[in-house]
């Protein structure tokens, strides 16, 4: 027997909506979408460059897409390339700790 109850029954009449198209994504768009560690703009991952660290901590271009481990998606727009230029991944803002982790 299935316990019943607040939470455990879905509800009565109501069907799961279908996924709906995202309006911040291009519509015209075949393939992954990743954003811009920046601007936050999404765009389809072939238009953007992904920076990955190297054994050094250092971050560098993965041009093909594939190196292991976390990337850093960024797009074509100057600004944001400059912002990058001062960006550094996995540093913690102002106020924030590890005290407790």
């Amino acid at each position: 027997m299935t316990p019943q109850g607040p939470g455990t029954t879905p509800q009565a009449g109501r069907m799961p909506e279908m996924a709906k198209p995202r309006a911040d994504v291009p519509e015209a768009c075949d393939g992954p979408v990743r954003m811009c560690v920046i601007c936050r703009e999404r765009a389809p991952k072939a238009t953007l460059t992904r920076y990955v660290r190297d054994a050094q901590g250092n971050l560098q271009i993965d041009e093909t897409q594939t190196h292991p481990g976390r990337g850093w998606y960024l797009c074509s727009n100057p600004g944001c390339a400059q912002r990058f230029a001062k960006y550094r991944p996995g540093t913690r803002r102002k106020g924030e700790s590890n005290a407790g982790k």
